[in-house]
């Protein structure tokens, strides 16, 4: 039986943005994409899903200049509620562009989600059947001085994973492989 092992990533397609104003003017704008996954196996079973969001923060208007970034990103099924993938800091140094304005990126390495959920809920169990199962993917991006919270911002997008089980057949074929012998009477 040959099984293919398929391996999605949430990387790009769909963007999803989101901006958080507060009242003393500062803005911070989060945005990642998404991408749906498709695999096709023998026996209808997913091997391994994985996400790896890539983050882009861009902040104007801050009253105090940051130190730290943290990236979180949570992953929900259906009818599920949310849990935390994997998180990430990144000091000033890697911000880019600094100061009360300014921006800083991460691309998360591959994050498998069989930790958090059984891949037997993603899988299509009869032959010639494909189960399909969305995901919702969060990122919350937040920005601290000194240590304390200065803004956050969240974005999410949902992403489609599609399993299909091939359909199974069967060739028969072969030869009678008939042998005859005569008896010759004189």
């Amino acid at each position: 039986m040959k099984k293919r092992i398929g391996i999605g990533s949430a990387l790009a397609v769909i963007v999803a943005v989101a901006l958080v104003l507060t009242l003393s003017g500062a803005a911070l704008a989060l945005s990642f994409s998404s991408n749906p996954v498709t695999m096709t196996s023998d026996d209808g079973q997913i091997a391994s899903v994985t996400v790896a969001p890539k983050t882009n923060l861009e902040w104007e208007g801050l009253d105090k200049t940051p130190d730290t970034a943290v990236y979180e990103v949570y992953i929900k099924g259906p009818g599920g509620s949310w849990n935390l993938l994997g998180s990430q800091p990144q000091n000033y140094a890697d911000f880019g562009d600094g100061g009360t304005t300014g921006n800083s990126s991460y691309t998360f390495a591959p994050m498998g989600i069989g930790s958090i959920y059984s891949y037997e809920l993603l899988d299509a169990d009869a032959d010639g059947t494909t189960t399909t199962t969305d995901l919702v993917i969060k990122v919350k991006g937040k920005l601290y001085a000194g240590g304390n919270l200065i803004i956050s911002a969240e974005a999410e997008d949902t992403f489609t994973v599609n399993c299909t089980n091939e359909p199974a057949s069967l060739d028969m074929g072969g030869a009678a492989n008939a042998v005859g012998t005569a008896t010759v009477t004189e």
